[in-house]
């Protein structure tokens, strides 16, 4: 093989592997979306019982040196904010249709769940896509590299490719999906 074509075929395996790094971190930026989702959906206030309009304690005059406020009125409108909070819990405490509240409270506990579980799933499949395409850039950048090295030397390509190789690299044992944690956790608990 001549020079030329041998740089052109290493230039063509980089750019691969270019391709492959850059599929990679789209996996990581979208992981750390996923995440970033996740922890905005939780902290957003999702659920909440509306007790009607609230109290809040502004407007009250700058007191002044020598001049005393009449707290006698405010004490009457916290009383009164006091009595219609106490039955707006007894209307709900005594009616049926607290057993919709129940429901709701429950519906919206479950969706919460179920989106964890899907978001877990989808963050480790991206986690998978990504160490794949790590690992494939690497190897086509050692190919590239083995290539140019042994310009065009057959036996020297063989021995230096299977010394250069990634294959021999592990990650380590592939975390267990979801749905098998969910299972081990049931079994330990069901003990």
């Amino acid at each position: 093989m001549d020079s030329e074509k041998i740089t052109s075929e290493a230039n063509a395996l980089r750019e691969r592997a270019a391709r492959s790094r850059k599929y990679a971190w789209l996996s990581a930026v979208l992981i750390v979306t996923v995440v970033f989702s996740i922890v905005t959906f939780f902290s957003l206030k999702g659920f909440q019982i509306n007790f009607g309009p609230s109290y809040v304690a502004t407007n009250y005059p700058i007191m002044e040196k020598g001049k005393e406020y009449d707290w006698s009125k405010e004490e009457e409108k916290i009383v009164r904010l006091i009595a219609q909070l106490e039955d707006k819990i007894a209307s709900i405490t005594s009616d049926p249709s607290s057993s919709e509240l129940t429901v709701s409270v429950i519906s919206i506990a479950v969706v919460r769940v179920g989106t964890v579980l899907i978001a877990l799933y989808l963050v480790q499949i991206l986690y998978s896509i990504m160490r794949y395409h790590f690992r494939v850039a690497d190897y086509l950048e050692s190919s590239a590299t083995v290539l140019e090295l042994s310009q065009g030397d057959n036996e020297l390509l063989v021995s230096m490719n299977s010394v250069m190789n990634m294959n021999h690299i592990e990650f380590g044992k592939q975390p267990n999906a979801p749905m098998e944690q969910v299972i081990e956790l049931l079994k330990q608990v069901k003990k």
